[in-house]
């Protein structure tokens, strides 16, 4: 029976792939001699057979899902440790002007494979960098062995500027080719038509120059020619430029040397009305000087004893400049700056102030204030502040972000909208005022407004990824080290720290298949054992819980690493498929069938007639 059957299914699955229809196939079999209840039957199976198969990818899926409630929570999973390399970038963002220590702490604790650092090094003096542990110290960097590979954008005279023409002939020093750089950079910001020609031959330098330069373009100058005596090799450089004539300072800074109450960049600073005229604000020259312009707040206005709406200024035009005469000035004796002439690098402060102003009137600390405009020349806008008293402050429309309206200005790069070159304003004011119906006055009185510069030039040299002796490491195994600055007569800031550490990862192996389980045939109302410890294994020595699908009557019982298979009256053929499961992954075994055979009975009429047989020969 069990051999008609295969042969049965043979037959329909080669008569489908030729094209044959089941009801066709149903039909053959029944004119072969095949009961039509049998070839239902065995079209039924071949139908099930194909659905299981191709729904085996959907099975796993919802064995996946279902687990976590199917199965038994308590089984124990063993992750293995593994070593595994990873990148990491920790942002320091220190700066060290002197010899100092700085203990970081990883971000990401692993044993330490390679260290490199990113940041800025002054271009005076010199600096190293060591990485120190267990008194083993690593040199990470040393200034004077930069290369053009990790000094970002010095690699020689690349820059392309409209305007300026370069020319140069003989092999210049990596520092020559930094001082021509930084010369033409400022030379645009300045925008100053000039022309440059330097020459250096058997011990002779020549040089012209037509056109007005600055003193930071003069003091470049003579940078680039210091040394060039001692060459032997010829040196010419050629710098022209041509910009369009402006006044640098004057062009542009009408009304515009203002902000709102938050120091917000605005078009003009809000005038103060009399009598329905504004006072407006004149542009001023570059230089420390007065100049007869309507200040910011009108001169010497006194009011008193009359209603706000009704109130007129007293004017006394000759003691106007009097009551408050400005100075303003670079702060001298003190660190910043040390030359008082408003020239510092991009890290550098310019400081200002305006300590040396008369009152010649009695009046309250407290009603005065300094108005404060940092100007950008190139073109960045400007940005205004107050110090002082709130009551000062609050009647030019601002908020006072210092309470002392003596307190020095710090002018540095990037902070109140400061550029590479700019210009600073200063106004000192009066105002105390009552607005109350039943006492009001006005009392204001203020000074010129006067300017001064600040300029900031880039005396650093970015630098990216360097290591020296901290390329590879011998497996530091520390969540702390030691970084030691050695800094001469220069300054290094260190933004970023890029390191490679091992750290233990736990992993987890799923279980393996070892063998496919093959067809498996049993008798009908009878049980069958299969040892699954044969089939699956876990390289994790975990344990496994299995589970398993099967598409018809026939019981499984699972017992630890057995399944017992019992048909239950079932009779045909099956398919079905196992899974194990370690808790965290999951493996499926392969479909396999499962035939469950009616058992024939034995006819035992012949052995009673043999019986009887050699019963009467004996």
């Amino acid at each position: 029976m069990h051999k008609q059957k295969k042969a049965c299914h043979k037959y329909i699955k080669e008569n489908i792939k030729s094209g044959y229809t089941l009801l066709q196939i149903k039909k053959a079999l029944v004119d072969y001699g095949y009961s039509e209840e049998f070839a239902e039957s065995l079209l039924k199976e071949h139908k099930a057979k194909k659905v299981l198969i191709a729904a085996v990818p959907l099975l796993f899926i919802f064995a996946l899902i279902v687990y976590p409630f199917v199965f038994d929570s308590k089984s124990i999973t063993t992750l293995a440790t593994v070593a595994k390399n990873n990148n990491f970038t920790d942002n320091i963002n220190i700066r060290f002007s002197q010899n100092a220590n700085y203990s970081w702490n990883l971000e990401n604790k692993g044993i330490l494979k390679s260290l490199r650092i990113s940041g800025n090094i002054k271009k005076n003096g010199s600096a190293r960098v060591y990485l120190e542990h267990e008194n083993q110290r690593y040199l990470v960097f040393d200034s004077r062995k930069l290369d053009a590979e990790h000094m970002l954008g010095i690699t020689g005279l690349t820059l392309e500027i409209d305007n300026i023409d370069i020319e140069s002939e003989g092999n210049l020093t990596q520092e020559k080719k930094q001082i021509l750089e930084d010369l033409i950079f400022d030379i645009n910001h300045t925008k100053n038509s000039i022309s440059i020609e330097i020459e250096a031959e058997e011990n002779e330098i020549t040089t012209e120059i037509t056109g007005s330069i600055t003193e930071y373009q003069q003091s470049l100058i003579s940078s680039f020619m210091n040394g060039l005596n001692e060459s032997s090799e010829k040196i010419k450089v050629k710098i022209e430029s041509e910009f369009e004539e402006k006044n640098p300072v004057n062009d542009g800074l009408e009304n515009d040397v203002a902000g709102d109450s938050q120091g917000n960049e605005t078009a003009e600073i809000p005038p103060i009305s009399q009598d329905n005229e504004t006072t407006a604000i004149t542009p001023i020259n570059p230089a420390n000087e007065t100049i007869n312009a309507t200040p910011i707040i009108p001169a010497n206005g006194t009011i008193a004893n009359e209603t706000a709406a009704n109130a007129t200024f007293i004017n006394d035009s000759d003691a106007a400049k009097e009551d408050i005469s400005l100075s303003l000035s670079y702060k001298g004796g003190s660190p910043f700056d040390p030359e008082d002439d408003g020239i510092e690098g991009i890290y550098g402060i310019v400081d200002l102030t305006v300590n040396g102003t008369e009152l010649n009137f009695d009046g309250k600390e407290e009603n005065l204030c300094t108005l404060w405009t940092v100007d950008s020349l190139d073109g960045l806008g400007s940005s205004s502040v107050c110090y002082g008293g709130s009551r000062c402050c609050n009647f030019a429309d601002f908020e006072p972000i210092n309470s002392d309206w003596k307190e020095t200005f710090y002018s540095s790069y990037g902070k109140h909208g400061a550029s590479f070159d700019n210009i600073i304003f200063a106004q000192v004011l009066y105002a105390d005022y009552n607005l109350s119906p039943e006492n009001p006055y006005l009392v204001i009185y203020s000074s010129d407004i006067k300017n001064i510069t600040a300029r900031f030039y880039n005396d650093f040299i970015p630098f990216s990824g360097v290591c020296l002796e901290s390329c590879i490491l011998s497996n530091l195994n520390s969540s702390s080290y030691k970084l030691i600055f050695e800094i001469n007569n220069s300054e290094i800031s260190v933004d970023s720290i890029d390191y490679e550490a091992s750290t233990e990862e736990k992993v987890n192996s799923p279980p393996i298949l070892l063998k496919n389980f093959t067809k498996i045939e049993m008798y009908k109302d009878e049980s069958y054992e299969i040892n699954l410890g044969d089939y699956f294994y876990d390289e994790d020595n975990d344990s496994l819980a299995y589970s398993y699908y099967n598409g018809s009557n026939i019981k499984v019982e699972i017992r630890n690493d057995t399944a017992v298979l019992a048909s239950a009256g079932f009779e045909g053929t099956t398919y079905m498929f196992f899974i194990a499961n370690d808790s965290v992954s999951t493996e499926l075994s392969n479909v396999f069938e499962v035939q469950v055979n009616e058992r024939e009975l034995l006819d035992l009429s012949g052995l009673k007639s043999l019986r009887k047989i050699v019963s009467t020969l004996g």
